[in-house]
C-alpha cells in the first residue's frame, strides 16, 4: 500500500474544507487534495479505482474457432491486489455513466503504479465529501460502529488509503479495527475487541453480501495500524450475538 501513501505528500496544496457527520454532531475537517492531473495523464482523468473479489484474471481466451491462447498482457485489466487478502483494486473508466475495465494498453506507456494513484486523486476530486458518520446499531451493548460515506460506489476501494485509516483510527478510538465490504458501497468498521460490534459486522457481512446486486465478500477484515489488511476466516473471528 506504500504507492498511495504519496498521494497525500504536500507538495503545491489546494485547500478543501470538508463537513463529516458524526451522529448528531457537526465536526469540520480540512482534507488536501494536490492539484489537477498533468497532460501527460489527461487520458486517465475518469479513470476511478474500485474494489474487486479476486486479484488473477483468465491469463487464456478462447477464438470463435474453439482455439485456446494466451491473452496478451496488454490486455489484461489494471489491478493491484490488497495484501494477502481475496481482494483487489481494479481501474475503471467511467464516461457517461458508461463503465468499462481500463486495460494495461489502455495506459500509453503510464507505469501501473501512477495510474493507480491517479486514479486516487480522481476519486478524491470528484466526491470532496467522503467522510465517515457513525452508525446507530440500536443495541446499547455494541461500542461505536462506523462507515465511510459519499464515495458511491467507489467506497470499497478507499481501504487502501492510509489517510482514510488514520481517520477510521481517531473515530473508533482504536488502532486495531475490524471491517467488511460487503458491496462495493459498504464499508463498515468497529474496535477489533468489541465483540458485540463484531457480531453485528459478521451479520451484516452475511445480509449484503446475500442481497447486493453488486456483491464483493462475506468475510470480516482486521486492520492494524501501520500493518496490512488481513481477511479473517468466519473460525478466526471471535464475536458475540
Amino acid at each position: 500500500m506504500g504507492i498511495f501513501n504519496k498521494l497525500f505528500k504536500k507538495k503545491k496544496e489546494v485547500k478543501v474544507k470538508k463537513t463529516t457527520i458524526i451522529k448528531d454532531s457537526v465536526e469540520k475537517k480540512e482534507q488536501i487534495i494536490e492539484p489537477k492531473i498533468n497532460s501527460d495523464l489527461e487520458h486517465l482523468k475518469n479513470v476511478l479505482p474500485k474494489l474487486k473479489f479476486g486479484w488473477e484474471f483468465e491469463s487464456t481466451k478462447t477464438t470463435i474457432n474453439g482455439e485456446v491462447i494466451e491473452t496478451p498482457k496488454d490486455e489484461l485489466p489494471v489491478s493491484t491486489r490488497i495484501a494477502q487478502t481475496s481482494l483487489s483494486v481494479i481501474l475503471m473508466k467511467d464516461e457517461n455513466q458508461i463503465v468499462q475495465w481500463i486495460k494495461i494498453q489502455d495506459l500509453n506507456g503510464v507505469e501501473v503504479n501512477k495510474a493507480l494513484e491517479t486514479s486516487f486523486k480522481n476519486l478524491l476530486d470528484q466526491h470532496p465529501e467522503i467522510g465517515i458518520v457513525g452508525i446507530d446499531t440500536k443495541n446499547s451493548e455494541i461500542g461505536k460502529v462506523g462507515m465511510i460515506i459519499n464515495a458511491s460506489m467507489y467506497s470499497g476501494s478507499l481501504i487502501v488509503l492510509e489517510q482514510i485509516w488514520e481517520q477510521i483510527f481517531q473515530f473508533i478510538g482504536s488502532e486495531e479495527i475490524h471491517f467488511i465490504v460487503p458491496n462495493s458501497q459498504l464499508v463498515i468498521f468497529c474496535d477489533s475487541k468489541d465483540l458485540k460490534g463484531n457480531g453485528y459486522l459478521y451479520g451484516n457481512a452475511k445480509h449484503h453480501f446475500n442481497n447486493s446486486y453488486d456483491s464483493i465478500s462475506e468475510f470480516v477484515y482486521f486492520k492494524k495500524k501501520g500493518e496490512s489488511i488481513i481477511e479473517l476466516k468466519d473460525e478466526e473471528l471471535e464475536y458475540d450475538v
